[in-house]
């Protein structure tokens, strides 16, 4: 999922989509992102700080409402199911998850928005406000593999977090930003943020740093077994002279 920079046409995951000219520090985006074999999701967070939460709140009840400076329930879901129908007409025509640049094997399987709670009430409060979005998609099977390029689009600057299907890593990146690799749960866990393009390429690969790892770990565990099983093999000492001469006093 992405949104553009100000001043251009926003995704519509947002409600920067229908904001204008506002002030950038006051929003933020963070992305997680995990794919496995035959699907993927896609999880969006966006916060609103400052007076663009206010006009976040007001936008809602000119859109949804009838202008009375008050957010209500019902007015919150209309909102979150005409954003949900933007959000996928935009990714039918602008895909942000795309294999060996291509859409096809990837679709859109759901998809679902979700205002923040705190949205509710008056309109002036300018108490922050997080928004959460989830895109689910349908892989199409062997679509991830090893050799497989995967692209992605998300807003300029954001968080992103990609864990990637058991066996898989990512042996060469561009567009991301602080890039950073770890294991978790024995799949690969790729963090940093996007660039100024919003734009990553990741070049996945056989997971090899994880095996090679678990290797190591067998290896140096094995030459530990060795040692203590060795040490166990040790015959045993007789006492120490002093040690047996006490308990030899002890007889009755």
């Amino acid at each position: 999922m992405r949104i553009l920079k100000k001043k251009t046409l926003l995704l519509a995951v947002s409600l920067i989509l229908l904001l204008s000219e506002t002030g950038a520090a006051a929003f933020s985006y963070t992305n997680n992102i995990t794919l496995n074999a035959e699907n993927a999701s896609w999880e969006y967070n966006e916060y609103v700080t400052n007076m663009e939460a206010s006009f976040s709140r007001q936008l809602i009840d000119s859109q949804t409402g009838n202008n009375d400076n008050f957010v209500n329930v019902w007015e919150l879901l209309d909102m979150e199911r005409r954003f949900e129908a933007k959000l996928q007409k935009s990714l039918e025509k602008n895909p942000d998850l795309k294999l060996n640049n291509s859409s096809e094997p990837a679709t859109v399987s759901d998809l679902e928005y979700h205002f923040s709670e705190k949205s509710l009430g008056n309109v002036f409060k300018k108490t922050a406000l997080e928004n959460r979005a989830q895109v689910s998609y349908k892989l199409k099977k062997g679509a991830l593999t090893s050799g497989t390029e995967l692209w992605l689009r998300g807003t300029p600057e954001s968080k992103v977090r990609v864990t990637l299907p058991p066996g898989l890593e990512v042996n060469g990146s561009e567009g991301l930003k602080d890039r950073r690799l770890a294991f978790i749960n024995e799949r690969a866990v790729l963090k940093g943020r996007f660039g100024a393009a919003g734009e990553i390429t990741l070049r996945l690969s056989e997971n090899k740093t994880y095996g090679s790892n678990l290797a190591e770990e067998a290896l140096k565990a094995s030459k530990v077994e060795q040692k203590n099983e060795s040490a166990a093999k040790k015959p045993v000492s007789d006492p120490s002279p002093n040690l047996f001469n006490y308990f030899g006093s002890l007889t009755l």
